[in-house]
């Protein structure tokens, strides 16, 4: 994450590079649990009215759409887990 400045915690906002890099990351720890053995992919996507979502990919080819706009970087991997129960 890119400071906005040398004196602050602030962070600018992440691109979409970022969000599907960090959903790669978790994919490879999500997929070591129960609740997520069975997921094949986590996807970032952008409607066109510039809302954001993942979806969730199943291997039964079962697929959840979780909304994750003005999320942080934190909070989307908290939603995540929580469309898993």
């Amino acid at each position: 994450m890119n400071k906005c400045c040398g004196k602050c915690k602030h962070t600018k906002l992440n691109t979409a590079k970022e969000k599907q890099e960090l959903l790669d990351n978790f994919l490879k720890t999500v997929t070591m649990t129960r609740a997520g053995e069975d997921i094949i992919s986590l996807e970032y996507v952008v409607d066109d009215y510039g809302d954001e979502y993942v979806n969730i990919n199943f291997n039964n080819n079962a697929k959840k759409r979780v909304c994750i706009t003005a999320n942080s970087m934190i909070a989307i991997l908290s939603q995540i887990c929580e469309a898993l129960y």
